[in-house]
């Protein structure tokens, strides 16, 4: 077996083992339209995460079947959640500000780890409420 054909067999493997976290498409009733760091909009309503690719990052696809809109999201960073209990389910954040949301990470069911969402930052005044809120996802 060539070097190339070992690193290609090795990238499969690490790609099929990735998926397997996240294998189904997992869906949340998001109660809020929000927005994705690429400038798409999703309104509010059933909405459905899937994985479009493993490598070099992980890329979701994002779809609101009832309006038709699909989105993709590069998520390449891991995300620790914050929370005290060891309960993981699956679940999706958001961060808001002033009534307007945008995706912030995606995580499996069971696992403390997700990816992080790039979210554009805009300098905010002192007194600006910012929330995180999370989402339940649940298999389709």
């Amino acid at each position: 077996m060539s070097c190339r054909t070992r690193i290609a067999a090795i990238t499969g493997l690490l790609a099929v083992n990735g998926a397997i976290a996240f294998a189904a498409d997992m869906t949340a009733d998001v109660p809020f339209a929000f927005t994705t760091p690429s400038g798409g909009h999703v309104p509010s309503g059933k909405v459905t995460f899937s994985v479009s690719s493993e490598f070099p990052s992980r890329i979701f696809r994002i779809a609101h079947p009832d309006t038709s809109t699909r989105v993709i999201v590069a998520a390449g960073q891991t995300l620790a959640r914050k929370q005290e209990t060891a309960d993981f389910p699956a679940s999706v954040l958001f961060r808001c500000v002033d009534e307007r949301c945008a995706l912030a990470g995606i995580y499996p069911a069971g696992d403390n780890r997700g990816w992080s969402v790039s979210v554009p930052s805009h300098k905010q005044p002192p007194d600006t409420q910012i929330t995180m809120i999370r989402v339940p996802l649940s298999s389709d």
